[in-house]
């Protein structure tokens, strides 16, 4: 297993902590992005991050995501078989005691239990990056390199709505495959 992290534009001395520890092993990889390419999403240091990776399979999150389980990765590698080339997982707010938080994390159950339905019955239109494995082949093969590069976004559903068909996609329930992120603090502005 190897583990790549982005440093997607970070400004608070991440670079120098994942450079250090990066020096202590020769499975972990450090890409840095500059702030300036920052503003542009995470679809190029994503692609970038894939370039790098030496193995067949990728399983991704985001830096503001936890996984529920020390098993995270090999529960979601659980979903794969030969047929198997992309499996979706589930990723949902951390539970907090607000109006908000709950309402975030009900509407989150929601797109995971529509998505995930639809994959499961052979219909699979979308996942979330948060939590989200493929084969580095159906990437490299379906999808072009700069994929809408103008959009900001799309890093996630649109790939899945790309490489994801009615027997190539699985959904991963089990909960030691879940990863949790942090919910949204405040209402956003009318």
């Amino acid at each position: 297993m190897e583990v790549i992290i982005v440093d997607d534009g970070s400004t608070d001395g991440t670079d120098l902590f994942l450079s250090e520890l990066s020096s202590n092993s020769e499975r972990l990889k450090v890409i840095s992005v500059p702030p300036a390419l920052y503003e542009k999403g995470k679809k190029h240091p994503l692609s970038e991050a894939i370039l790098l990776a030496e193995n067949d399979w990728l399983v991704l999150t985001d830096a503001d995501c936890k996984p529920n389980s020390i098993n995270w990765t090999s529960s979601m590698m659980a979903a794969f078989s030969e047929d198997i080339d992309v499996v979706l997982g589930i990723s949902l707010p951390t539970s907090t005691r607000s109006l908000l938080g709950a309402i975030v994390r009900f509407d989150a159950l929601l797109i995971a239990f529509s998505y995930g339905g639809w994959a499961k019955y052979g219909f699979p239109y979308m996942g979330t990056g948060r939590n989200l494995a493929y084969r580095k082949a159906v990437f490299d093969h379906k999808l072009p390199r700069d994929y809408s590069p103008d959009l900001v976004s799309g890093d996630d559903d649109m790939v899945v709505n790309q490489i994801a068909t009615n027997s190539n996609t699985a959904i991963q329930f089990s909960p030691s495959s879940w990863v949790e992120t942090l919910p949204q603090r405040a209402f956003p502005p009318f």
